[in-house]
């Protein structure tokens, strides 16, 4: 269990992103987008595994895994914010 500390900081932390999260998420996919296809090509991921995304931030790299996948995928993301 969280101590008090702990979970002001996590919501210190996922606050602090609030003013940015306009420009982060533009930029974030203009250049994460072409490098999170490559990674998902190069893990050559089927239907039938699994995907878990740590610190996934915008979730780029889990939504286009989630993609490549199909309706049939278990991709989750988690972040901290």
């Amino acid at each position: 269990m969280a101590t008090a500390e702990q979970s002001d900081f996590k919501i210190a932390d996922a606050a602090s992103y609030d003013p940015h999260v306009e420009d982060f998420g533009r930029f974030s996919a203009v250049l994460t987008t072409p490098l999170a296809r490559r990674l998902i090509a190069l893990a050559n991921i089927s239907a039938d595994q699994r995907v878990l995304d740590v610190g996934t931030g915008t979730g780029v790299v889990a939504l286009e895994a989630a993609k490549a996948m199909g309706e049939e995928c278990h991709c989750i993301g988690i972040d901290l914010s």
